[in-house]
């Protein structure tokens, strides 16, 4: 019979045939037993895709929009859902030529495994409903592997389809993967600085250790000798911390801070508190009220001094946070209301106002990504009329606008050693730029979707960007290239964030999940779905990285462990062996009603976060 199914070919057929023979193939399968339902199913999402191309190529608009109303629902539920999604977008025969489906669909065979009695049926149906277009389409694009046995449940079919995919997908993604990176600590950066501080105060410590102890006490030679041995431990312990790579800029950075600027960051990092597993920080949460229809995004400066909010109505505003805590008398709770004054339409506002904010106008659409400059001099901004916007913090003027993107800038992230900046947008690229001039020095195309956010590498020498293609990459800004391709997640990438030492990569995903990446070996260590909606925030702390915070829309904060360190599972799957899993959720803090948009550490591993209040409607429940 499987000879006669290869001998059976058809070439065209007409409009009504694609849509009437689908209809009675989709029947016949929903109505089948359910031992043998799930196996069946698996064709049905192929032969949707070439019927649908097929009535797309016959300009049988109609009829496709038909197809896709009936049927597309089935798959929009699974793993399928993004591409039923573009495929839906290819209405007319010129889409063709531009849709990453139909392109793929064009000349593949997709591989089907059925158990012997599964294909009898199939093929038994096909033939005695006289379904030929159907026929022709399975003989054209479908290869059936026939195993022996029991038909596999929903369960397994599940599992083993997962499994495919990312095994297939590790191997398209095997060359990107190949290069060599510098991964480590950027010289002279504020990380190194911390850990050559904590190295020489652990040698201080092994070298003079106390006669007497807190109550004034003459400590015994056995006491000394155990505070000694505790000393050195440290130090060991330090000395290993430290003794990490230090990667020499590769790209051209602005001179270190000097003077005040190098006392005050170094008094923040004398008071930083080691945070861990054992360790959890404290927590200050900002929430946005009567702004639940208008603010998009969020971010923190990195003094931690001042929250950035990109509005709806085209502005930025931003709120000195030391003036509102210590004036208004407003706790936790950032209010909508700015005072502005008149004037330029680029300076309006006044850091002297009396509500501690400032409302920056210049763009002409909604503004979705915000960000501050390492030095918290500069703010940054992307906008729905896709232009970057270069704002000066103190004197609330815009002082460049950025144009390249053809569509919505999704988001922004400045460079860590400052003078950068990148930018994702909905025209499925993203771009590196310079504050010193209005023209991109680098185009990093090869998403196939929208590009939905970026973050960067802690040397600087890479941009990591996350898309709708469910795929994130690694570029090095001075080649432009991908170096490195993660593949594997199951929906769109919404957040990003590396470790302290840029060698695990942290993915948060619009399905909730949250997965830790060894940024070497482009190997996932561990996925974990506790989230159950998007995940829009992660954020690593300072010092040994230890703890990853991530927060989203189901109004929650989780704190994980990222213990157990890169390098595990660089084959792509988790380790079997593996004692704990990356990363492993140690808490979670709920919000009462505020999704949560941004996180960040401050330099002393503060956690702050922010949101919006967005009550339930009435008569529902929350």
């Amino acid at each position: 019979m499987f000879e006669e199914l290869l001998l059976f070919n058809v070439a065209d057929g007409d409009a009504a045939r694609y849509l009437q023979e689908y209809d009675r193939l989709a029947a016949w399968v929903d109505s089948s037993l359910d031992l043998y339902k799930s196996e069946l199913s698996r064709v049905l999402w192929p032969v949707f895709v070439q019927c649908y191309l097929g009535l797309v190529r016959r300009n049988a608009t109609a009829e496709a929009h038909a197809l896709m109303t009936r049927h597309g629902g089935r798959f929009r539920a699974g793993r399928h859902n993004e591409e039923v999604q573009e495929l839906a977008a290819v209405a007319v025969p010129q889409h063709l030529a531009t849709s990453r489906v139909s392109q793929a669909a064009a000349g593949a065979r997709t591989h089907l495994g059925l158990t012997q009695f599964s294909l009898q049926l199939l093929l038994s149906f096909l033939h005695s409903a006289r379904l030929t277009l159907a026929l022709s389409i399975i003989n054209e694009h479908i290869d059936f592997e026939v195993a022996e046995g029991a038909p596999s449940t929903a369960a397994q079919e599940g599992a083993d389809a997962e499994e495919e995919a990312f095994a297939s997908s590790q191997r398209e993604a095997a060359p990107f993967n190949a290069s060599e990176l510098r991964l480590g600590i950027l010289q002279g950066s504020v990380e190194d600085r911390y850990q050559t501080m904590r190295a020489a105060k652990a040698e201080a410590a092994a070298t003079e250790v106390p006669e007497k102890d807190e109550d004034g006490k003459l400590l015994t030679k056995k006491a000394r000798a155990a505070l000694q041995r505790a000393a050195e431990l440290a130090k060991a312990a330090q000395g290993e911390a430290a003794n990490v790579d230090r990667i020499e800029p590769a790209v051209p950075l602005p001179p270190p801070p000097d003077g005040e600027a190098v006392l005050a960051i170094m008094a923040a990092l004398d008071a930083r508190q080691e945070v861990g597993p054992d360790a959890l920080p404290s927590c200050a949460f900002f929430t946005f009220v009567n702004t639940a229809q208008s603010l998009n995004c969020a971010a923190f400066t990195p003094d931690s001094t001042h929250l950035i909010g990109g509005f709806a109505d085209s502005t930025v505003r931003l709120y000195d946070l030391r003036r509102m805590g210590r004036d208004s008398g407003i706790n936790g709770s950032v209010p909508n209301g700015t005072s502005v004054k008149k004037g330029g339409a680029a300076r309006n506002g006044s850091a002297g106002s009396d509500s501690g904010s400032v409302t920056l106008l210049g763009h002409s659409g909604p503004v979705f990504g915000v960000d501050a400059s390492a030095d918290s001099q500069l703010l940054f901004s992307g906008s729905a009329d896709g232009t970057v916007k270069v704002w000066g913090a103190e004197v609330g003027a815009d002082l460049a606008t950025l144009r390249g993107h053809l569509f919505p800038v999704w988001d922004v992230a400045a460079c860590p050693g400052g003078a950068y900046l990148a930018s994702a947008s909905a025209d499925r690229t993203a771009r590196v730029w310079t504050t010193e001039r209005t023209t991109a020095l680098r185009l990093l195309a090869g998403h196939t979707a929208d590009v939905e956010v970026v973050v960067w590498h802690p040397t600087c020498q890479y941009v990591a960007t996350g898309s709708s293609d469910r795929t994130v990459r690694l570029w090095d800004i001075n080649t432009g290239a991908p170096v490195r391709l993660f593949v594997g997640l199951r929906s769109t990438v919404t957040a990003l964030a590396f470790s302290s030492d840029g060698k695990t990569l942290a993915v948060g995903c619009e399905d909730g999940g949250v997965s830790a990446w060894d940024v070497a070996g482009a190997g996932r260590l561990g996925t974990s779905q506790q989230h159950c909606a998007p995940v829009w925030t992660l954020a690593v702390s300072h010092g040994d990285g230890a703890l990853l915070a991530s927060g989203g829309g189901d109004n929650a904060v989780k704190l994980w462990s990222l213990a157990g360190g890169p390098g595990a599972g660089g084959g792509g799957v988790e380790v079997p062996g593996q004692q704990e899993p990356v990363p492993r959720l140690l808490h979670s803090y709920r919000t009462k009603a505020t999704p949560v948009f941004h996180l960040h550490w401050s330099q002393r591993n503060l956690l702050q976060g922010t949101g919006v209040l967005t009550l339930p409607a009435p008569g529902r429940k929350q």
